[in-house]
């Protein structure tokens, strides 16, 4: 997975609103930071962020708006949700403003949304979310929906019998970076043609992320060699020595995940809260 940027914000100690129907909401207003990554760097504007924070049980659910001034003018508005463990280390920094603590040190996720109208950073807006079938509509659905971005959907059929199956893209992707969300993939033929329908209808990358990695047969020749600029697996499915052969195939673990759903289960709290 390719970084994007990393950055560390300044806070403000929290201003406790107390018990609301959903949960103590806490907002943390941002004092200032840094940004910076490959394609982005610059400073977080100061009295134009916050975390708009709702602590249930353990964890803490993030509402968090920003503004970033890249470092030749452009401003971006920054947007993120999800989910953040409530450890000793971030319960100090979000009530006091100080001390600091690193993603990996405690269970966290989210998805960002980026946007601009400056026409040096329109590449933040061009996103779509892709379905590799009908079937998969409300998958990709439900994410555009998390991300604020369209949706396109491959449509397979065969013309007549006998004939070669053919792609249709619905929707306009010339330009956009498109990223196909499925739960499973085997063989890998249907992802790989996907990926080279939506490059020719003028489709800038394709990134694909599922959650389960077969990869049988010649799946991952087919892949390596394919129009796919990113394909992201968890390892529910011992792939480590095989995606070594492909460099554009990356395995992420969802062990931190797994274990809390099990602590929750044994604890008889809730697994679905996890991921609200």
């Amino acid at each position: 997975m390719e970084k994007l940027l990393s950055y560390h914000a300044n806070l403000l100690p929290g201003l406790d609103v107390g018990e609301g129907p959903f949960g103590n909401r806490l907002i943390v207003e941002v004092e200032g930071g840094e940004f910076e990554g490959p394609k982005l760097k610059g400073t977080i504007r100061k009295h134009a962020a916050a975390d708009w924070l709702t602590l249930c049980e353990d964890y803490g659910h993030l509402d968090v708006r920003a503004t970033f001034e890249t470092h030749d003018g452009a401003y971006i508005f920054v947007e993120y949700k999800g989910k953040l463990e409530m450890t000793a280390a971030v319960q100090a920094a979000l009530s006091t403003g100080e001390g600091s603590t690193e993603i990996g040190d405690q269970y966290f996720f989210t998805e960002i949304l980026m946007q601009t109208g400056d026409e040096r950073y329109k590449w933040v807006n061009n996103i779509i979310c892709v379905a590799p079938d009908v079937g998969g509509v409300e998958r990709a659905r439900a994410l555009g929906r998390k991300l604020d971005v369209g949706l396109a959907i491959i449509d397979k059929r065969r013309p007549a019998p006998g004939k070669s199956q053919v792609m249709n893209v619905i929707g306009n992707v010339k330009g956009k970076i498109c990223i196909i969300v499925d739960d499973i993939i085997d063989s890998g033929g249907t992802i790989v043609n996907a990926a080279a329908a939506l490059i020719k209808r003028g489709a800038k990358e394709v990134h694909v992320y599922v959650t389960h990695g077969v990869l049988s047969g010649s799946a991952i020749e087919k892949i390596k060699n394919s129009k796919i600029k990113k394909l992201i697996l968890t390892d529910t499915i011992d792939n480590e020595q095989k995606v070594k052969k492909a460099s554009n195939i990356q395995v992420l673990t969802i062990s931190n995940l797994m274990a809390e759903a099990i602590k929750r289960i044994s604890n008889s709290t809730s697994v679905s809260d996890l991921f609200k």
